[in-house]
């Protein structure tokens, strides 16, 4: 081999070496030296670091996403818990009107089943519920009833059944005595009410 290709190599293997060194700022970094020594340690320790870091992000984000839709899972669980539990106190208390329409209909004569009971019933749907939404009720007269708990609601059915009950009493009463006093003739008033 001549000494020009000895030359011609030694120029291409430093102009490689040459390539191959990375410029920083402008400035060829020189390992040598203490100042970039220290910045080559610094970068050495930092950059694997980062695909961890990374992945502690993403794990992260992912675990707020999977709360988020938890919590709104469970809030829509919750609803629908509320939502059936309101529809047993619903169905309850149709049952329980439909007991006293069939006992008032037929003037207390059949029973399908014991008033009290077709009560207890319904207090025990209304004692299930496990939260109370304000429930916000128009009267005839035009007042509004707000019950805030399931007890002032329980009150207000409780004075509600005992009401229609003696009114119910009291109208038949009242039908039977007119027809004592004014069907009946004079004289045998006082034989039909004896």
């Amino acid at each position: 081999m001549s000494d020009a290709e000895d030359l011609s190599e030694e120029v291409s293997v430093s102009g490689v070496e040459e390539s191959r060194t990375a410029k920083w700022c402008g400035i060829r970094p020189d390992p040598a030296e203490k100042k970039w020594r220290k910045c080559y340690l610094l970068q050495m320790l930092v950059l694997p670091f980062i695909p961890i870091v990374a992945v502690i992000l993403q794990t992260a984000l992912s675990l707020r996403h999977i709360l988020h839709y938890r919590i709104s899972v469970a809030e829509v669980e919750m609803q629908v818990t509320i939502a059936t539990e309101l529809g047993k106190v619903v169905t309850q208390m149709q049952l329980e009107r439909s007991e006293v329409a069939f006992y008032i209909f037929t003037n207390g004569h059949f029973f399908r089943s014991n008033l009290t009971s077709r009560f207890a019933v319904t207090d025990q749907a209304l004692d299930r519920l496990s939260t109370w939404p304000m429930v916000v009720v128009s009267t005839a007269s035009g007042h509004r009833l707000v019950f805030n708990d399931s007890v002032t609601f329980r009150r207000n059915l409780d004075l509600f059944r005992y009401t229609i009950i003696i009114k119910v009493f009291c109208i038949i009463l009242n039908i039977i005595q007119n027809f004592i006093y004014d069907d009946v003739p004079e004289e045998d008033n006082m034989t039909v009410i004896e």
